[in-house]
């Protein structure tokens, strides 16, 4: 009888140093990682695309835009204009996913701060630098643009080793201070919530 629950222990111990050795090595040369992505791009295949919220509105810079305005950075006078154009077609929320940490010229920047001001439902972003995470190292939009803003939130999103996006932290902890991403600063604001 003790020989054989000396070999049903030995067997089991051999077993896990076995499955242990097996997860290391595997875990080492980044296996595991990869599976997790793969399967994460999988489930987002085999689940098909998300239907968008009619409520929301992206406008996107394409080649013609900028063929028509020309390169990037524009005049912040068409900020101004795109700001305007959306107040007045009754947008909830409006967010620029640019963060304008230096200042144009005198006389865009205040016909921007002037339409943000009227508006009242601008959103703006600020970018922590890697790999701080702190308000003060931050890229934050100038202060003529940011004063009058309705909110702002980090725009931080981090690639996986392979480069794909696949995930975004919604908030973000330094100093006993949480930061929220834009995109939850925006969303809770609709819902009437409080972070």
């Amino acid at each position: 009888m003790k020989s054989l629950t000396f070999r049903f222990i030995f067997i089991n111990v051999l077993l896990a140093v076995l499955a242990a050795t097996a997860i290391a090595l595997l875990s080492h040369d980044g296996f595991l990682e990869n599976l997790e992505m793969f399967s994460l791009d999988l489930s987002f295949r085999i689940r098909g695309a998300i239907r968008c919220n009619p409520g929301v509105t992206i406008i996107e810079i394409s080649d013609y835009d900028i063929a028509s305005i020309g390169r990037w950075p524009w005049d912040r006078k068409w900020h101004a204009a795109v700001t305007r154009a959306l107040t007045a077609m009754g947008a909830k929320a409006i967010y620029f996913d640019i963060v304008f940490a230096e200042p144009s010229d005198e006389a865009g920047d205040a016909l921007f701060a002037g339409a943000i001001k009227a508006s009242g439902r601008v959103y703006l972003p600020f970018a922590f630098q890697p790999p701080s995470i702190d308000i003060e190292d931050a890229l934050i939009p100038i202060e003529p643009l940011s004063r009058d803003v309705l909110g702002m939130g980090a725009i931080n999103i981090f690639p996986d080793s392979d480069g794909k996006l696949r995930r975004m932290p919604l908030t973000f902890l330094a100093k006993n201070q949480l930061y929220t991403h834009a995109a939850l600063k925006i969303a809770a604001d609709n819902l009437g919530l409080d972070f």
